[in-house]
């Protein structure tokens, strides 16, 4: 495991949709609402200020998400208890998802489901497509996930990323992390089961018991024929278990050859539509994302970018300073800054006679671990 530093080199990240927008989900508990339709907002807040620090921060060449369609896939086929454990998404979470779809096409990213099969089995998909390409062959694959399952598809050009940690997980992180290879992932998941998507496995084989099973024997299939030096209880259940793991294999594995209408060139980061964004920000009362969209394109006030995206999120020094207004600074407004304690006592009897307070957080950054460098009062017109 190791920090993400490679901003702005040639990188598809592909992002695990459904997990993104439920990590969204729950990373802020609630209690946000759109002024003018009254809708939920958390998800969506929390999915944009994901979405436009991927953008800033590490300057893409290529983006796509993935997503999971409603109805059966092709594992229900084969287990019917397939995920039935699962309770069924909360009641808000539905009209922020369709937002949230809409927020990233209107950054120009491509939204990919593939009936009858999972967001995991698209990604892995994608990912054998580009690795396949001679004319990529520079392309490195970041999967924006933390999902186990994903973990197989991890190779010498393709990690796993954790935006919200800044941190990917490689073969080598994985290997000291897990004692596994990449391909020896979906052997450890059939041995160990996943509760998550309702696989049972092996009576009293976890996670750190099936890598190491793994680890020794090399696969599930090199476990079954080596239980003569597996002993005790172990040895039984396994034995026992020996159908219940060639189905769990059939599983878990992600499927690569999934029919779907990907183009690289569709997932290039080159325009998006900013007219429409601020619309949807402010129809949400996402106010403060105005000024972020602003310093994604190098402009200020109304852009529109018509151009590639690169060059208007990063232009020239030379190029922005003749084309772009210069951004609002302290000089330009009446703005005081409390530097001392007579004057944070002022500020506190001044806010203290006020009739209504205007109040924003200044952070270091947009996710929500982001440390806190200032507040900003307003109370006057």
């Amino acid at each position: 495991m190791s920090e993400q530093r490679d901003a702005g080199q040639p990188a598809l990240y592909l992002i695990d949709g459904h997990a993104q927008i439920y990590r969204a989900y729950y990373a802020i508990r609630g209690g946000m609402a759109s002024p003018v339709t009254g809708e939920p907002t958390h998800a969506v807040f929390s999915f944009a200020a994901m979405l436009m620090k991927l953008l800033a921060d590490y300057r893409p060449s290529h983006v796509a998400m993935a997503i999971d369609l409603p109805g059966p896939t092709f594992r229900d086929e084969l287990y019917s208890q397939y995920k039935a454990n699962r309770e069924p998404p909360p009641e808000d979470f539905h009209t922020q998802e369709q937002r949230i779809f809409d927020l990233t096409r209107l950054f120009g990213i491509p939204v990919l489901g593939v009936s009858g099969a999972e967001a995991d089995d698209v990604i892995a998909t994608c990912t054998r497509q580009v690795l396949a390409d001679p004319a990529h062959e520079a392309l490195r694959i970041l999967i924006v996930s933390r999902d186990k399952d994903l973990e197989q598809l991890i190779g010498p050009r393709v990690s796993l990323f954790d935006i919200h940690k800044d941190e990917t997980i490689d073969a080598e992180g994985l290997l000291e992390n897990k004692g596994i290879r990449p391909d020896q992932v979906a052997d450890v998941l059939a041995l160990a089961g996943d509760t998550v998507d309702n696989i049972p496995g092996v009576e009293g084989v976890g996670p750190k018991t099936a890598a190491k099973l793994v680890s020794e024997f090399g696969s599930v299939e090199g476990v079954l024929a080596h239980l003569d030096q597996i002993k005790g209880k172990r040895h039984e259940r396994i034995k026992a278990a020996t159908d219940r793991l060639l189905l769990n294999l059939k599983l878990v594995k992600l499927k690569q050859d999934v029919v779907l209408d990907f183009n690289l060139e569709k997932a290039r980061v080159t325009t998006w539509d900013g007219p429409g964004l601020r619309s949807l920000f402010q129809t949400l009362g996402f106010r403060r994302f105005g000024s972020q969209l602003d310093r994604l394109a190098g402009t200020t006030g109304d852009a529109n970018p018509s151009g590639g995206f690169e060059s208007q999120l990063f232009p020239a020094g030379d190029e922005q300073a003749e084309t772009a207004e210069p951004w609002a600074t302290a000089a330009d407004c009446d703005y005081r800054a409390v530097v001392n304690r007579d004057e944070l006592d002022r500020l506190i009897n001044d806010l203290i006679a006020a009739p209504m307070v205007s109040v924003d957080t200044e952070t270091i950054g947009l996710s929500r671990h982001a440390a806190l460098c200032g507040l900003s009062f307003a109370w006057q017109a």
